[in-house]
């Protein structure tokens, strides 16, 4: 595996919506409460932050491959 890293750059905030999208519709047949953009890339600034979250709802892997979900 390779790890890179860069400075904040503001289009990971597009590129999250992006991937959003193609999730919900991915998801319309699926009860969710949000999909949220965590992590050191949704920061708009030089600082990382450090915790857990927890997921509310647990999505199989097989929901999104049925969908046809795949990374844009």
């Amino acid at each position: 595996m390779k790890i890179v890293i860069k400075q904040y750059d503001s289009a990971w905030a597009q590129e999250f919506k992006k991937h959003k999208l193609s999730l919900e519709w991915a998801l319309e047949n699926v009860s969710y409460l949000s999909i949220e953009h965590v992590g050191s890339t949704s920061i708009p600034r030089p600082v990382r932050q450090t915790g857990h979250w927890r997921r509310r709802h647990h999505i199989k892997a097989v929901v999104l491959r049925r969908s046809s979900y795949s990374p844009l």
